[in-house]
C-alpha cells in the first residue's frame, strides 16, 4: 500500500477526532459560558496538521481566532500554548504571502511578551521556532527535489524578516538568532 495514502488516511482520521473534540468543547462553552483550554489545544493541533500537509490557508483560518485569544490572554492556561499558536499563525501567514497579517501577529507577540514575566523570552522563542520550521520546510523541499518551492519559501521568509527588521519602532535583537 502507498505510504502517502496511509499518511493521508491517518491525517483525515486525526482531523475527524480533533473536530469531534472541538465540538464537545464548544458544547461545554455554550452550557457554561467558559472557554476550555482543551478546545484551544485541539484547534492548535488541527492548524499544525494543516501546515504539515501544506494546507496553509486552512491553517491560517483555524489559528486566527487562537491568536485573538493569546492577545486577550484568555482562557486560563493560554500562555502554555501561546508560543506554538503564534509560531503556527506566523508560519501560515508567511506561507500564504500575507505579510501584513504576519506583522499583526508580531504585534500580538510583542504585546503578549510585554505582559509576561521574563521579558523578551517569548519573542525570542517565537522567532527561533519560526526560523527552525522554515529551515526544516526548505530542507524537506530540497531533499524532495522541489527546488522552486524551496526558493519561494526562502524568499517569503526573507521578505517577512526584512519587513519586520525595517519597522521604525522595532528593537528585535532576537532577529539575529534566526
Amino acid at each position: 500500500k502507498d505510504r502517502s495514502a496511509d499518511s493521508t488516511e491517518l491525517t483525515d482520521l486525526a482531523d475527524k477526532a480533533l473536530l469531534t473534540s472541538i465540538a464537545a468543547y464548544d458544547e461545554i462553552e455554550k452550557k457554561t459560558g467558559v472557554k476550555e483550554i482543551g478546545g484551544v489545544e485541539a484547534q492548535l493541533k488541527r492548524a499544525e496538521i494543516a501546515m504539515k500537509t501544506q494546507k496553509t490557508e486552512e491553517a491560517a483560518k483555524i489559528v486566527e481566532p487562537l491568536v485573538l485569544l493569546v492577545a486577550e490572554n484568555k482562557p486560563e492556561g493560554i500562555a502554555k500554548f501561546a508560543v506554538d499558536i503564534l509560531v503556527t499563525a506566523l508560519e501560515a501567514a508567511i506561507a500564504n504571502g500575507s505579510l501584513d497579517k504576519a506583522e499583526q501577529i508580531v504585534d500580538v507577540v510583542l504585546k503578549s511578551d510585554a505582559n509576561s514575566p521574563g521579558g523578551g523570552e517569548q519573542v525570542t522563542s517565537v522567532l527561533v521556532r519560526l526560523g527552525r520550521r522554515f529551515q526544516e520546510q526548505i530542507k524537506a523541499y530540497e531533499d524532495a527535489g522541489k527546488n522552486s518551492e524551496a526558493k519561494d519559501t526562502r524568499t517569503e521568509f526573507e521578505r517577512f524578516l526584512g519587513k519586520i527588521a525595517s519597522r521604525g519602532s522595532q528593537n528585535f535583537t532576537s532577529l539575529r538568532y534566526i
